[in-house]
């Protein structure tokens, strides 16, 4: 539902795993007044009606920041919410108290542990998960600048091309053309083709959308990958699809981002600034756990004041650029202080 100021509300029932009897017992004990937490909020509603695994879905849906930013802390603050309110209702049962009479409002929006965040990743496969789709991100934007390398020519720009090429006929359009494609794994469905099964992947890169035909032969060699929600890195001969009305490509190569990282990628840069001094041995820390010989070097570039010093580190000191190292400098660094150069 449209909103002010430009706000989009969705409601509960977008939710997977929210029922409306869950969704009843949730505004219902929301008329008095406004939830003031995830104890307040599991103390009032009925339990058998909201349980647990509805609980959850609310929280990787983003339905509970209203309480905190970190999903991951009100996740692990759950099970002592839930064991709180029973004992609360247990005691009610008995007589010993009055629900809220004993419960002060300090109690009630008291604040969570410290907790380590779901990196960004995370929280959006378990946005998604819940939803149906990712809300508050996208998996590319996590990688958009090293996308941009990859793939320097976006979808957008393949369907206006191949979109012109039309004869009298209708039926002729211009040459296929080889490309490489950097997308995200958004469906799947197979055909059997002459010489077997073959795999038809919709790809997304968030400009428009393509469907890669992967053959028998090659789907053999990387059925393990075929799973929705990866990046996939594609060459191959694209072009205009008049059935379909859209692009396609035929897959010449297939690799997933990582795997091509690890293959193109030729170093690593990381920008340090003043703000980062203190946290900067548990960053080499990070960093060191993911030494590996013939990887990647790590360039520093040093910022002090109005100069910027570079500073190349040796073969002896390189890194494996894997996603757990990336997301590992997300703690210390924003996304714009470090980037994978390539070839």
């Amino acid at each position: 539902t449209p909103g002010d100021d430009g706000l989009i509300f969705y409601g509960l029932g977008a939710i997977k795993g929210v029922g409306q009897a869950a969704i009843e017992t949730i505004i219902d004990n929301r008329k008095d007044r406004a939830y003031q937490s995830l104890d307040d909020f599991c103390a009032r509603v009925d339990s058998t009606r909201s349980n647990r695994k509805v609980i959850e879905a609310l929280i990787k849906a983003g339905a509970m920041d209203c309480f905190s930013d970190n999903r991951a802390a009100l996740m692990d603050h759950l099970h002592y919410a839930l064991q709180s309110a029973e004992q609360q209702q247990h005691n009610l049962d008995a007589g010993m108290t009055d629900m809220f009479a004993s419960i002060s409002t300090d109690e009630l929006v008291k604040p969570l542990p410290e907790y380590e965040a779901w990196d960004e990743k995370t929280r959006l496969i378990l946005e998604k998960e819940a939803l149906g789709l990712f809300l508050t991100g996208h998996p590319l934007l996590l990688v958009e600048r090293e996308v941009q390398q990859i793939s320097p020519t976006n979808l957008a720009h393949w369907l206006d091309k191949l979109n012109t090429g039309v004869s009298s006929t209708g039926n002729y359009r211009q040459k296929v053309q080889q490309t490489r494609i950097c997308g995200l794994l958004v469906d799947i469905r197979y055909k059997n083709g002459p010489n077997g099964r073959e795999a038809f992947v919709t790809l997304d890169d968030r400009s428009a959308r393509i469907e890669v035909r992967v053959v028998s032969k090659m789907l053999q060699e990387i059925e393990d990958i075929v799973q929705k929600d990866l990046i996939w890195v594609v060459d191959g001969g694209i072009a205009y699809d008049d059935f379909n009305n859209g692009i396609k490509i035929r897959a010449a190569r297939v690799q997933l981002l990582e795997n091509y990282r690890f293959a193109h990628a030729s170093a690593l840069h990381i920008t340090l600034n003043g703000s980062i001094t203190k946290e900067l041995e548990a960053l080499i820390s990070d960093l060191d756990s993911y030494r590996s010989q013939n990887a990647l070097p790590v360039v520093f570039h040093l910022q002090h004041e109005d100069y910027l010093f570079e500073l190349k580190t040796n073969g002896q000191w390189s890194v494996a650029p894997s996603e757990q190292c990336l997301l590992s400098l997300e703690k210390y660094l924003d996304k714009s202080d470090f980037y994978l150069e390539y070839r």
